[in-house]
């Protein structure tokens, strides 16, 4: 295992009005594990918990194949523990959803029973690293982007859906001590499975479930069982990504997918986005304008907004902000000269920003690992490079935000030769520049922090301007935003 702090964020694209929410993170810090010396491990999912802990599972080098590994990271990237499964010898495995619990977290997975039948294997654990208990239930067939899928309740209940690759299914409530409460049966048409799964304020499940690879169906279940209601929505031909789904303040549902539209030559490739009551009624639909556009991911702000990652016509993407009542705020994209980039997940953190992970691709290699942090009205605060290294590649998995300004991706570093490693990188933003210290104001131990890093500086927050030097500008950029932040 190999930890130090990242080397070069870089800079922010323009001077920051006074008070504003951006600027580069004000603490970060990167850690690479594998299990042992000679293993490799692939880093899959992350979430990160009250205190700033983060959570990070990956599939670890085990007997013959990947093992199912669930590490443990205090605030400050200190690594509390790590657990290495191995469920399936000379096989792959994995977890495939990872959740907080009142109790620490729960995942979970893809596992075998002594007769070599796959299984779903539900996981919780304490805090400490403690397991508390286990339970499994059928599994997938062909385990694809279709996997088990977990949601906490408001009682910390965990609820979980999957199925098995061949039209059967299962949905199944458990308590915080283990017990079933409740197990139904899920059918799906052709090859399809459940994508999504979200619990609403009443403890009611919601699921997002792609029939025969055409329809896209919200499906909500009572804590009993029993079906409520189903929504479909469905283009010309096939539906080409898995959904992805969030619920409201007003337990509405916001959901994503890709359709085809049209026939022949005019066949087009649509994002579509819909929204449902919490009753089930349509309250709008929104396609993509483009003639390709492929959903990657969804995030939705405390005012029902949401942001969406799209893929569109090789090599392109963006970011497209829709507001609560289906109307297009803003779209961006970014580049760089010598590279493309690839916009992959998106979450919106404490501050209200938009979070965006990225893939940097330079020719046919991709190159590094981008992050970049919009305001609310699609201003970009900062981006950076928080992952580059000659030689090597890297793939993103998860990324997901925290309390205080906090981001963690779930990363794999590949080198040319050599063993996969799981990379995690954890950045703190400030509620606005100037802010340096995380206090949410701009105060006299940030004007200590600013003038201790006075002079020339490779990447520091206190270079609000991003000319490589903490100077006379930042000095007048941080005095103009004294006081508590705003918003």
């Amino acid at each position: 295992m190999t930890r130090h702090t990242l080397a070069a964020l870089g800079g922010v694209a323009c001077l920051m009005t006074a008070a504003a929410a951006g600027g580069p993170p004000i603490a970060t810090w990167e850690d690479l594990w594998r299990p042992a010396a000679g293993g490799w491990a692939l880093a899959d999912l992350t979430v990160v918990g009250p205190a700033g802990e983060t959570y990070v599972t990956t599939r670890p080098q085990a007997g013959g194949g990947n093992g199912s590994g669930l590490l443990k990271y205090t605030a400050d990237g200190t690594l509390e523990w790590a657990v290495v499964r191995e469920e399936v010898t000379d096989g792959s495995e994995g977890f495939t959803d990872l959740e907080l619990t009142p109790e620490g977290v729960s995942v979970v997975g893809i596992t075998v029973d002594r007769d070599g039948n796959t299984q779903t294997l539900l996981l919780n654990y304490a805090a400490d690293g403690t397991l508390q208990w286990e339970a499994r239930s059928i599994g997938p067939a062909i385990p694809g982007f279709l996997v088990p899928q977990l949601a906490i309740g408001p009682a910390g209940e965990r609820v979980v859906a999957t199925d098995d690759g061949a039209g059967a299914g299962v949905l199944e409530r458990y308590d915080a001590a283990g017990a079933l409460l409740d197990a139904r049966a899920l059918v799906f048409e052709g090859f399809g499975g459940v994508s999504a799964l979200e619990i609403d304020s009443a403890g009611n499940a919601v699921l997002a479930v792609l029939n025969n690879f055409t329809t896209y169906a919200i499906e909500k279940y009572d804590a009993e069982g029993t079906l409520l209601w189903s929504h479909e929505e469905s283009g010309d031909g096939l539906a080409l990504s898995e959904a992805f789904m969030a619920i409201d303040a007003s337990d509405d549902i916001v959901a994503t997918g890709s359709v085809e539209v049209g026939a022949g030559k005019a066949l087009q490739v649509k994002s579509r986005v819909w929204k449902l009551s919490s009753a089930g009624a349509l309250l709008w639909t929104y396609d993509s304008e483009m003639s390709f556009a492929i959903s990657r991911d969804l995030a939705m702000d405390d005012d029902g907004a949401v942001s969406i990652t799209r893929a569109l016509a090789f090599p392109s993407s963006d970011l497209v902000r829709i507001d609560a009542a289906g109307a297009e705020s803003w779209r961006r994209t970014f580049s760089e000269a010598g590279f493309v980039t690839s916009f992959r997940g998106v979450a919106i953190n404490a501050f209200g920003d938009v979070i965006v992970s990225a893939l940097d691709a330079q020719g046919l290699d991709f190159f590094g690992v981008r992050v970049l942090r919009y305001d609310s009205a699609g201003g970009l605060e900062w981006t950076g490079r928080i992952a580059e290294d000659p030689g090597h590649e890297f793939f993103v998995g998860d990324l997901q935000t925290g309390p205080d300004g906090r981001a963690a991706l779930a990363i794999t570093k590949r080198p040319d030769t050599g063993l996969d490693q799981a990379l995690t990188v954890h950045l703190r933003f400030a509620a606005c520049t100037g802010d340096l210290d995380g206090t949410e104001d701009v105060a006299f131990t940030d004007l200590l922090i600013l003038l201790a890093a006075w002079g020339p500086q490779a990447a520091h927050p206190a270079d609000f301007d991003g000319d490589g030097v903490v100077g006379f500008l930042d000095l007048l950029t941080l005095i103009a935003g004294w006081g508590a932040c705003a918003g």
